[in-house]
């Protein structure tokens, strides 16, 4: 979230509430000289709590868990369909693979690669179209030990699934 209120230097960490009281982000830092700061959203925050709350190691909670599949995204918002119906062009955003990262899930496994586009993830079931980077990393933060993630790409012009197991 970008907001204009006046952050003082190390202050970051506190919450952005909305005219009723709501929290609505954290703040953390801003843009060097420019009066614009930013703020994490508190839905994001919610997850990342919840993902450490349940990830924790027994009872030492310095030990998270965390699940990485080893790979950077970009978005991009070149791709164009035309609908013969309305006769408009429409733009649809998508998600590409820019890069791996060793250490991860899909290095270790081969599976993900340089310019996959992913198209969905399904997490135990449930299905979400990717349209953008931050749904796909919003949704990542919901995997836990034994969860099965399928992650179907478009590669080459074909639809390809992806499963992956994430193990302690």
């Amino acid at each position: 979230l970008r907001h204009d209120d006046y952050i003082v230097g190390g202050s970051s960490g506190g919450g952005l509430f909305d005219m009723n009281g709501r929290l609505i982000g954290i703040t953390n830092g801003g843009i060097e000289n420019t009066s614009h700061n930013c703020a994490i959203p508190s839905s994001l925050v919610k997850k990342v709590v919840k993902n450490i709350i349940y990830n924790c190691d027994g009872s030492d909670c310095t030990k998270i868990q965390k699940f990485e599949l080893g790979i950077n995204t970009s978005w991009v918002d070149s791709y164009r369909e035309f609908d013969e119906t309305t006769g408009e062009i429409e733009i649809i955003e998508t998600v590409m693979i820019s890069g791996l990262v060793s250490g991860g899930k899909a290095v270790e496994e081969g599976t993900l690669q340089v310019h996959d586009t992913l198209v969905s993830v399904e997490i135990n079931g449930e299905k979400t179209m990717i349209t953008r980077e931050f749904t796909f990393r919003e949704l990542m933060l919901d995997v836990r030990v034994g969860d099965s993630v399928k992650i179907t790409v478009l590669r080459d012009g074909e639809e390809n699934q992806i499963s992956v197991t994430f193990e302690a």
